[in-house]
Parts: C-alpha cells; sequence; structure tokens
C-alpha cells in the first residue's frame, strides 16, 4: 500500500507543486475511505508521515482534524500497529498519543508542539 502512496504524491522534495499534490492526495483518500475505510485510513496516517517530513503544518492540521472526527477502534488498531513499526520517536510518540486519546474517549485528540510539523522545540 505504501508503494500506491508513494506513486499518488511521486516524493520529491517540498515545493508549491508538491503542496498542491499531498492535498490533493488527501482529499482523494477521503473519497478512497467511503469505498474501502482501512485501506484509506492506512493510507491517511502514512500521509501524515510525509506531510510531517516535509513540515508541511497545515497539512498535518488537517489529518489531525480528519483523524478527530474519524476516530474508531478501528483506526486506533491501524494507528498502533504503524506507530510500533515507525523509525522517527518523535512521531512514533505522536501517534501513540493518538491512539490513547482515540482509546480513552472515541474522537477526542489533543495537539502537542512535539510534532516535527512546528519546526525544532
Amino acid at each position: 500500500m505504501e508503494l500506491i502512496l508513494r506513486a499518488l504524491i511521486q516524493m520529491q522534495p517540498a515545493g508549491p507543486e508538491d503542496y498542491a499534490t499531498i492535498a490533493g492526495t488527501m482529499a482523494f483518500l477521503e473519497a478512497i475511505i467511503k469505498v474501502a475505510p482501512r485501506v484509506g485510513q492506512y493510507l491517511m496516517v502514512k500521509l501524515y508521515a510525509i506531510a510531517d517530513s516535509l513540515f508541511m503544518q497545515d497539512v498535518c492540521d488537517a489529518i489531525e482534524l480528519w483523524l478527530t472526527e474519524q476516530g474508531s477502534s478501528e483506526l486506533a488498531a491501524i494507528i498502533r500497529s504503524l506507530g510500533d513499526k515507525e523509525q522517527d520517536e518523535l512521531l512514533k510518540r505522536r501517534m501513540l498519543e493518538w491512539v490513547d486519546g482515540m482509546t480513552r474517549t472515541t474522537g477526542t485528540l489533543w495537539t502537542s508542539a512535539s510534532r516535527k510539523c512546528y519546526g525544532p522545540i
């Protein structure tokens, strides 16, 4: 599935055209979720990681808002699986915060200044 996502956004250095591509991919994934929820949710979380690595703060915020609305035990399981494999410790911690928020109160997430989208602390 990661190959699908990489093909959709064609990983390149960040630039204005990359922002449009990633934002368009996010909208496309929202449509996929209606047809294949788990596939779309998985890819949306992977897209967050890509946007985070490119310091696209508003895309990260939009995906987090989407996660808040979509919060479910199934999505929490997807995020936990991805978080357990994540090499970036800040992103891994962020993913586990999402899971914790979803398991405590489905649909309720909080923000944290620990993610890379906001740059160094």
